[in-house]
């Protein structure tokens, strides 16, 4: 007789199956492993792209104060190449007075501001030209985040201690050579324009304070030279050379200023 299935309980050798059966694998695993690797990775670029992005921005930041300090430095030196086409037009090497008559000798001259002066040396402009009231490209530094731009504001300060009064301009050319002429000034909002007489700081036997540098904008002094660069404050010395005034710069500053003092042993 042929023999009855036996039941699979009955052989120890292989047990039978108790519960369910495996899961079938879900035919969106693929895509979420997918999605799951791309965020990852999105994740770790995170940490590679954050700091060069960082680092490009101080990077440009870097890259645009020098730009702008490279044009106000632009500025100073065409003011120097003025001072010397102005000396060159009176024929007797004098330079513009911070404020006053020039040639000294002309009576017709009317008093006007060493910046007025130059105009016609450091820019060519139109017929219809108002210096009281227009804004001058050369006197405006990039930097000086006070003055408007919308007027006749500017961004430089004479130095009236060498420039006011003829005995105090030592001998030796235009504006001599290792001497200061034109420092960075702020606007400070309108204050100090292309025509107007406070556009120089200092006086005869008192030279301008030693310029602000690395304070904050708010803080500008009106009296003072302000550094516009974080690391310094740029000035026009007599050979037309633009230089950056550091705080090292301090003990020789008076005498920058005021060659005479230094002459009659005032210091």
């Amino acid at each position: 007789m042929p023999e009855h299935p036996r039941d699979p309980a009955d052989n120890p050798a292989r047990p039978g199956r108790t519960g369910r059966a495996p899961a079938e694998p879900s035919p969106d695993a693929p895509g979420l492993q997918r999605r799951f690797v791309l965020l990852a990775l999105a994740v770790c670029s995170l940490f590679v792209i954050l700091p060069v992005g960082a680092l490009s921005i101080a990077a440009l930041v870097r890259a645009r104060l020098a730009s702008e300090r490279e044009q106000s430095a632009s500025n100073l030196m065409k003011m120097g190449r003025g001072v010397q086409l102005a000396a060159s037009a009176t024929g007797t090497d004098e330079i513009p007075p911070a404020f006053g008559p020039f040639p000294a000798a002309d009576r017709a001259a009317r008093n006007a501001s060493f910046f007025r002066h130059l105009l016609p040396y450091v820019e060519q402009l139109p017929s219809d030209f108002e210096p009281a009231v227009m804004p001058v490209p050369t006197y405006i530094a990039p930097l000086d985040v006070r003055n408007p731009r919308t007027n006749a504001t500017i961004s430089y300060a004479s130095n009236g201690t060498l420039l006011t009064g003829g005995p105090r301009l030592p001998a030796g050319g235009p504006g001599t050579s290792g001497f200061i002429l034109v420092m960075e000034r702020s606007g400070l909002g309108g204050a100090h324009t292309t025509v107007s007489a406070n556009s120089s700081l200092g006086a005869p036997a008192k030279p301008p304070p030693f310029p602000q540098i690395g304070a904050d904008p708010k803080d500008w002094a009106d009296g003072s030279p302000q550094g516009f660069h974080p690391s310094g404050c740029l000035t026009l010395f007599g050979d037309g050379s633009a230089q950056l005034i550091t705080n090292d710069f301090q003990r020789k500053w008076k005498a920058a200023c005021d060659p005479v003092a230094v002459v009659e042993g005032n210091w």
